[in-house]
């Protein structure tokens, strides 16, 4: 069981450094720069795909990108940037559920993952990576219940902080 799970996870690592090639800045000789500086966008949409790819190499369903749970997740990541906090929790007393019903989102069930990377030479590889390392973050990556997704990142300088909201509707 933990050689297949170390198994699945080098081959997502190895499907995500393939999706994230376009990402990855060039110092001319072939080698990547370090860091390099990628928009919250381009991580958003390289951490949904690096998701939908862990969870197709598992046999699970892949999930839908919903612009209004995204927006939620990016309102979070970029509290904990402007407040000076990682958490799922913000400086109002507010868990998941109660940013989600507050922007109006019905759910079953919903859950969250958070991440923050640093000085990272692909930051969405970084990201994607502590993720998958995590049995708790890996379980809702992979949790079939699940079929909807939100993705939001902010930025400032070379941090970048990440949220995830997995959604079943």
């Amino acid at each position: 069981m933990q050689e297949h799970k170390l198994t699945s996870r080098l081959i997502c690592a190895l499907s995500l450094v393939a999706a994230l090639s376009l990402l990855t800045a060039c110092d001319g000789t072939g080698g990547p720069t370090s860091p390099i500086s990628v928009s919250t966008t381009e991580i958003e949409n390289a951490i949904f795909q690096a998701t939908n790819i862990a969870r197709n190499h598992e046999g699970v369903p892949t999930l839908t990108l919903e612009e209004a749970v995204s927006q939620v997740a990016r309102e979070h990541s970029r509290n904990m940037r402007d407040h000076g906090f990682f958490g799922h929790v913000n400086q109002d007393g507010q868990g998941l559920k109660q940013r989600l019903n507050a922007a109006g989102i019905s759910y079953k069930s919903a859950s969250e993952n958070l991440v923050t990377v640093t000085n990272a030479p692909d930051p969405a590889d970084v990201a994607f990576d502590l993720l998958v390392g995590s049995s708790e973050h890996e379980e809702n990556i992979l949790d079939p219940k699940f079929k909807q997704i939100g993705v939001g990142a902010a930025q400032s300088g070379d941090t970048y902080w990440v949220t995830q909201i997995f959604v079943q509707p």
